[in-house]
This record gives C-alpha cells, sequence and structure tokens, in this order.
C-alpha cells in the first residue's frame, strides 16, 4: 500500500485560526488531531491526499454561511477544500452533493490504497459506505460519540441530532473495520468489527520536552492552575470554579469559550483570569509556564467511556504535572502518567490541587518525565503510523 486519502477536516494552519475567530465553539482538537494523523499516515504511506470541510458549527454559532472551495498543500500532503452551505439541514445536504458531484471523480481517479473518514459526521460515512460497496479499502476514525447533545441546542436540532445518531451507527457497520479513540467508542459504533484503538497520537513541539531546568523553574514559581478547553459545566469547569474560591492563593488561568463564560466573569473572583480563545500555538506556549495543567471533565458522565480528551496528550508533553479526573477512557498503560482526583466537587479539587502543590518540586518533575516518556513510547507518530499501516494491511487481507 503506498497512497491514502483522508475524509476529513484537516485545513492549513492559518485558514484554520481565521475559522476558530468565528465559531463560539472552535473544533481546535478535531483540527489538531487531524494533523497528528496526518503526520502518521505520513511515516507509512508514500503520498497522503486529503479532502476536507471546514470542522463548524451551523450559523449563527458560527458566523459564516457559504465556504467556498480551494487547494491547499503542507508539505507533500495536498488538500482540496470543499464548499458547502452553512445552514441547518443544508450543510448535510450541500456537503453530501459535494462529495458525489465533485469529490468522487477525484477519488476514481486516484484510486486510494485505503480511505480514511474522520469522524462520526454522517455525510462523510454515507460517501465511505458508497466507497466501501465500489471494492475500496475505507475504514472510520470514531474520534467522538455522535449526536452529543448541548445544552444551548434548540427543539428541533435536538430532534435532528437523535435522527443522524440512528444514521451514522447504521453506516459504521458498513465498513469491514474502524480505528477509534476509546474502546467504549469501537465496541458501541463498531459491535464486533475488527478495530484499533488508540486514545490520540503525541506530536513534540518546540514548547515540549522541556529541558530538566526549565521546568524545574515553572515549578517554583508562584502557583498558576490552567485549564484549556470548553468552559462549560459539562465539561466540570463549574468545580474548578468553586475550587478556585477556595484557594485565594492560587491563580487559576482558564483559556477557551462555552457557556460558563458569562457566569464565571460574573463572580469576579481576583484570583480567576478569563483568557478567552486563544490562538492554539500561543495556549501550547502559555501550558509550559503553569504549575499544574487540569482536566475536570466529569469521570461519570454518559459519554466519558467513549470520549478521550486529546489534550491529556498535549498536558503530558508540556513539561508540567496533569491533574485529572479518572476518566474510563484513560489506557492503562499511560494511566501513571497523571495525578488523579477521586472527589469531583469543588473542595475536592481543591484540597487535591493544594495537595500536589505542596509536593516537593524535585517529586513533581521526575513525575512529569515519566508522563512524557510513556506517551512518547506509547503513541508517536512513527509507533501510530505503524499501527494504522499493520491494521489496513490486515484488513485488505479478509
Amino acid at each position: 500500500m503506498k497512497n491514502a486519502l483522508l475524509i476529513g477536516f484537516t485545513l492549513p494552519e492559518e485558514i484554520a485560526n481565521r475559522i476558530y475567530e468565528i465559531d463560539t465553539l472552535p473544533a481546535v482538537q478535531t483540527t489538531k488531531f487531524a494533523w497528528n494523523f496526518v503526520d502518521s499516515l505520513c511515516t507509512q504511506f508514500s503520498s497522503v491526499r486529503l479532502l476536507s470541510f471546514s470542522p463548524v458549527q451551523s450559523y449563527p454559532r458560527c458566523r459564516k454561511i457559504v465556504f467556498r472551495s480551494f487547494t491547499f498543500s503542507r508539505g507533500k500532503v495536498s488538500g482540496k477544500h470543499l464548499g458547502f452551505v452553512n445552514l441547518l439541514i443544508l450543510k448535510h445536504l450541500s456537503r453530501t452533493l459535494q462529495l458525489f458531484l465533485h469529490a468522487l471523480p477525484k477519488v476514481q481517479a486516484q484510486r486510494p490504497d485505503v480511505v480514511f473518514i474522520h469522524g462520526v459526521h454522517s455525510p462523510l460515512l454515507f460517501f465511505g459506505a458508497y466507497l466501501a460497496r465500489k471494492g475500496y479499502c475505507v475504514i472510520p476514525v470514531l474520534t467522538d460519540p455522535p449526536g452529543v447533545i448541548l445544552t444551548t441546542d434548540t427543539f428541533l436540532v435536538r430532534c435532528l441530532k437523535r435522527i443522524d445518531r440512528t444514521i451514522v451507527r447504521q453506516l459504521v457497520l458498513k465498513f469491514s473495520g474502524v480505528i477509534a479513540l476509546s474502546d467504549g467508542l469501537a465496541e458501541q459504533l463498531g459491535r464486533g468489527l475488527p478495530k484499533l484503538v488508540f486514545p490520540g497520537i503525541a506530536v513534540k513541539a518546540p514548547t515540549q520536552l522541556l529541558p530538566a531546568t526549565t521546568t524545574q523553574e515553572a515549578l517554583n514559581n508562584s502557583p498558576e492552575v490552567v485549564y484549556a478547553g470548553t468552559i462549560s459545566a459539562s465539561y466540570g469547569v463549574r468545580h474548578l470554579v468553586e475550587a478556585a474560591g477556595l484557594s485565594p492563593h492560587i491563580r487559576f488561568s482558564l483559556f477557551g469559550s462555552g457557556d460558563l463564560v458569562g457566569e464565571i466573569s460574573a463572580a469576579q473572583l481576583p484570583n480567576v483570569v478569563m483568557h478567552g480563545f486563544l490562538p492554539p500555538n500561543e495556549v501550547q506556549a502559555r501550558l509550559k509556564n503553569a504549575s499544574l495543567l487540569v482536566n475536570c471533565r466529569p469521570s461519570g458522565d454518559q459519554i466519558a467511556a467513549m470520549s478521550f480528551p486529546s489534550k491529556l496528550i498535549e498536558y503530558a508533553l508540556s513539561g508540567v504535572p496533569v491533574l485529572t479526573t479518572r476518566l474510563p477512557s484513560i489506557p492503562a498503560n499511560v494511566r501513571s502518567a497523571f495525578i488523579y482526583v477521586d472527589d469531583e466537587t469543588g473542595h475536592g479539587f481543591a484540597s487535591k490541587i493544594k495537595e500536589v502543590l505542596l509536593t516537593a518540586p524535585s517529586e513533581r518533575l521526575a513525575k512529569v518525565e515519566k508522563a512524557q516518556k510513556l506517551i512518547l513510547q506509547a503513541y508517536s507518530t512513527q509507533k501510530i503510523g505503524a499501527a494504522i499501516f499493520e491494521f489496513c494491511t490486515n484488513l485488505k487481507r479478509l
């Protein structure tokens, strides 16, 4: 096998940053994972091509209606962004039409050895199921559960998401195997299909794998706890803010947007700094100066077993200790990379944060170095690329 095609949401950085600015909940992790997946494919496939849509919410949550087609490239990877109409229902219809009218001829001309479908977006899965029937090796990459209902969704949107969820479950069964970011997701949607499961991909960046002296200095500075992600009660952020109220001597920095921003700003806690949404590279650079990084997503949430927060991998590589809830989707082989909070209340977070910050800097530094090694050994682009290639090869033999 030499040629791979990824259909999904992979966009050049400059385009992605523009899109983040006009969306109330930017799909940062979607784009990050997409490029990490591409980098992994590039370690094994001689040619990787992309067909992409912009990962945006429907208007007006994303302040743009018409997205146009254009071509792009990064290194040896070439791609085409497909245009669509970003209105409820029309988004699905226009994306489906683009795939069959404009993408299909390109796929037929290029004859990729493997086609990967990123995510659980029904137009992409429908197109992938059609390609599979025509004899192509097509593998969906399941990153999140389908049709997740948000508190801000209207009644119509909730109904449409339930319908879409049913469609997605049926479409996934049309494939001969799946790649998934958690066992729970693979089991629920794949139902016995061959599977390759990994929680994410570890990519070394300039702000990662810091020299020990730099990390030691960060650990000795005045304490700062950082959370980067969706600012929402469903992600456990309200408990983290409650912890901040109980810890006036610790600075809490929150990066991101979401439905709790107004409530937190109105509380006017002097030790809570709301940075809003910043470009991913800027956030990544700021993580390394923190004393502690926190993932507060509730472990008992109904989708916790099916969704692994890929930012935990970024956190682990940042050179800073990571405190997280005991999410069932965290793989056993890297559980020791993180520090855990068992009492997922404001008091519980406050107590555990204080306990971690009182730990000797040398002990925290040792934890950081162990976490970096564990994550890179398990999920480097080379290792994931080889696992994907082997999985594809085995599927083609069936």
